[in-house]
Parts: C-alpha cells; sequence; structure tokens
C-alpha cells in the first residue's frame, strides 16, 4: 500500500499541485502507521533556508487535497490523513547516478557499499526529473534481502519482526510464513526492498520435524491448549501407524483449526475460539509432497513433513491421531527449511553480534538469489531505459521466452547482469512484457 501511496503521491503533485512554491520534490519514501491512520511522505528538494521552508508550508496546505485525491485514485478501507516530513537520510544523493555519465558500485573490506559518481552531465531540474532520482534510490546504507532467522519458542513471528526492525533500524522488516508460537526454526525475515516480493515467496513449500503425541487431544490441536481427551494408545503398533501415516500423503483436505488467523467474515478464528465460540469453515486443499515416520518412542512419534504453503501441521497430527483411532496433537515442531532457505538461521542474538562486527551484510540473500525461480530476460541499454521508467517493451529481439498457457513472471535485467524489475509476459502472444515492479533506476 505504501508503494501505491508514494506513487500516487508523486503523480498528484506534479500535475495536480499549482502552488507555485512547491518545486522540485521528490517522494522519497511513504511510512503508514499501524492503525493505517496516518501516512507520513517523506520528501526532499534542492532548495535549502527559507526556499525549502516555503515549500514545506505549500506541502503543508496542500496536504488536504493530496489526502482527497488519494481517495479518488485508491480503493482503501481507511483514507490515511497525509503528513509531509523532510527525509534527512541523505540517501537522494545516491540516485544522481541517473543524471551522471555512468556509476560503479564497489564493495570496500567489510562489506559495505561505496558509490562513485563519475563526471555529472546534469542535475534534475524539474519535479519529474526528481521523481525519476528517487526511483533510482539505491539503498547503499539500508538493509536489502532476506536475513534467516531462527525463531525460538515463546515468540509469535511478528515478535521477531519487531525486535529486528529496531535492531536493524528498519522500517520495512516482514516476514515470509507465519510460525505458532511455541515453532521454533527458520522465519525468512524480508528487509527493504525484499518485502516488495513477499508474493513471489509464499508459494514455496516448507519442510517441518514434527513430534505427535498420540493419545491425547487439545482444544489448540497443539501442546498449548487444554487437553480434551485421554485415550490409552498403547494397542497402537508401529505397523498401524507407519500404514495410516502413509495415507496422508498427496493431495489432502484440511478444516482449518479454530486456533488460526484464518479470517471469516473479517475475524480472525482464534479469537471467536477465545470467546468460546466455534465458526463454520470450509475445507481446504494441501499437499503433503513427502511424509515419513523418523521415530516412535512411546506415545511420541517424530514426523518429518514436507508440505504445500497453508498446510496446518498441527491438524495434519490430530488428523492421524483421530485414524489411528485414539486421537493426537502436535507435541513440538521446528521448521526445517522455507524453499530454497534451508540453514545457517541465526537468532536475534547472533544477528545483533554480525551487526556489531559489521559482518551482517553477508548473510543477506540478494532479491535475485530470492527469485532465481523466474526466467530471466535480458534487455539492450536502450530497452532498460524503458524498464526502469516503468514502460512495457516488445519481447522481440530479446530472446526464447518460455511457452507456458498463462501469463509468466520474469526477471528483467540488463546486459552487466543487474536486477532491474520484474515484468509479466502473456507467453502465448507477442504482446508485450509489462512492467509489474522496479527495483532500480541505477544501471551501470
Amino acid at each position: 500500500m505504501a508503494d501505491q501511496i508514494q506513487m500516487e503521491v508523486a503523480d498528484i503533485l506534479m500535475r495536480k499541485i499549482k502552488d507555485p512554491r512547491v518545486h522540485d520534490v521528490t517522494v522519497t519514501d511513504v511510512e503508514l502507521t499501524g492503525d493505517l491512520r496516518i501516512a507520513h511522505v517523506f520528501v526532499t528538494t534542492m532548495e535549502t533556508g527559507e526556499a525549502e521552508r516555503n515549500i514545506f508550508v505549500g506541502l503543508s496546505k496542500a496536504s488536504g487535497f493530496v489526502r482527497a485525491e488519494l481517495g479518488r485514485r485508491l480503493s482503501l478501507r481507511y483514507l490515511p490523513d497525509v503528513i509531509f516530513k523532510k527525509d534527512v537520510s541523505g540517501r537522494v544523493a545516491i540516485a544522481l547516478c541517473s543524471y551522471s555519465k555512468g556509476c560503479m558500485m564497489t564493495l570496500n573490506d567489510p562489506g559495505r557499499r561505496i558509490l562513485v559518481v563519475r563526471e555529472t552531465v546534469r542535475a534534475p531540474q524539474t519535479l519529474r526529473d526528481m521523481k525519476t532520482v528517487r526511483a533510482a534510490i539505491e539503498r547503499v546504507d539500508s538493509f536489502d534481502g532476506v536475513l534467516i532467522a531462527h525463531k525460538e519458542a515463546g515468540w509469535t513471528s511478528h515478535d521477531v519482526v519487531a525486535k529486528l526492525r529496531k535492531l536493524l533500524g528498519e522500517s520495512k522488516v516482514g516476514h515470509a510464513g507465519t510460525l505458532d508460537p511455541s515453532a521454533t526454526g527458520v522465519l525468512p525475515i524480508l528487509v527493504g526492498r525484499a518485502t516488495r516480493i513477499a508474493e513471489y515467496l509464499i508459494d514455496w513449500d516448507k519442510e517441518y520435524r514434527a513430534v505427535l503425541r498420540i493419545g491425547e487431544t487439545t482444544d489448540t490441536q497443539d501442546a498449548s491448549g487444554q487437553v480434551l481427551t485421554k485415550t490409552d494408545p498403547c494397542r497402537v503398533n508401529e505397523a498401524a501407524i507407519h500404514a495410516v501415516v502413509a495415507k496422508f500423503r498427496g493431495l489432502q483436505r484440511q478444516l482449518p483449526p479454530m486456533y488460526s488467523a484464518v479470517k471469516i467474515g473479517g475475524q480472525p478464528l482464534y479469537k471467536a475460539a477465545r470467546a468460546g465460540k466455534t465458526i463454520d469453515r470450509v475445507e481446504r486443499s494441501v499437499t503433503i509432497h513427502e511424509l515419513e515416520v523418523l521415530n516412535i518412542e512411546g506415545c511420541d512419534v517424530t514426523l518429518r513433513v514436507v508440505c504445500s504453503k497453508g498446510t496446518y501441521v498441527r491438524t495434519l497430527c490430530a488428523d492421524i491421531g483421530q485414524a489411528l483411532g485414539v486421537g493426537g496433537h502436535l507435541y513440538a515442531l521446528e521448521r526445517r527449511r522455507v524453499g530454497p532457505l534451508i540453514d545457517q538461521a541465526l537468532t536475534i542474538d547472533q544477528i545483533a553480534s554480525h551487526l556489531t562486527m559489521d559482518t551482517l551484510r553477508s548473510r543477506f540473500l540478494s532479491l535475485d538469489q530470492l527469485l532465481s525461480q523466474l526466467p530471466t530476460v535480458v534487455v539492450n541499454a536502450e530497452q532498460a531505459q524503458r524498464v526502469v521508467h516503468g514502460n512495457p517493451i516488445s519481447p522481440v529481439g530479446i530472446g526464447e521466452l518460455p511457452a507456458l498457457p498463462h501469463p509468466v513472471s520474469v526477471r528483467l535485467k540488463n546486459e552487466a547482469g543487474q536486477l532491474l524489475a520484474i515484468g509479466t509476459h502473456d507467453s502465448p502472444g507477442l504482446g508485450p512484457i509489462k512492467i509489474r515492479k522496479v527495483f532500480s533506476l541505477v544501471t551501470h
């Protein structure tokens, strides 16, 4: 939502605001408050002193009009108040590469990126130029990419995000794949521009090591809940366990548990469950790609589970227990893998240590690495300029694209191998590649 607001506000300032005080302004970022009631719009200008102050007076006066115009352009549940703020981060200077004869990113010894700007051709003069400048920014002093964190028991996934947001000093931090508070293991943390590609990561499969305790059912389907029934599991032998587990491989139907974040009628199910209510739910299709019994010790069965997105492992355990005739619940859960992210998970303390030693950047996975499953399209210099300004390009002359019966997302790179954007191509036809997300206007 913030990205949408940023683009629209920049366009409104350029096309709709006639106040002569509002000139040479670029919208560098938008931050929404947690309740989505306020949009802090960060801007920068080439002016200083009294001229800069006049610009912000003009922006303040225009904020009501900007808010109303956003309401006409965007379908938002809440229309936030717009507050303009000066961006003092200094990052906009980096985008001057767009107006130079070239720029180059280098790495110094501790791995910090340094920008070298060659001869400057011209400085941006208009609001359109400044908008282009902002879109070109490379976040040199900020973190970008995915950090593989190890979530500890007792923390929610949001707790981990909040701790890392404070630790890294970054406002744009999220995660890909919620873990229950009692679960541990791999939690992909999206930082900076990586928060914009979450939709391309959610389809990744996941691998877990789960402990199923047979003979007990709970109201939450895991060990955090109240025990509902107890049954002597002695009559269930190992052969029966293996036979029943085998039936849960492949395509399955699952009923979302009441203690879950699934929303029905706009309300999370867990809120209804805490109020003692049971809501009618619809079964969902999930795929259990791999399911094997690793160990059986007493009433505890250790399972290795590889499953599709949306799978509730605790529901899987409860269903297996029910099929065994003695009931069961998820006693312990560790996530071992999310898609290709399998090892090198760091605890919060380890992340803090790397940050102190200035070695944390090397632990981030880049956007290009994360999008490796998307086909790559290499564009020439002329096409690259169209791409970074969000304009569609013709697929003619850029190599063979995947022949699929549906639109396909592709990575667009320049001839130097730099990731510029994500595009979508209607592969059965010869239509243009449409630009969906632009990551950088700094090309080299």
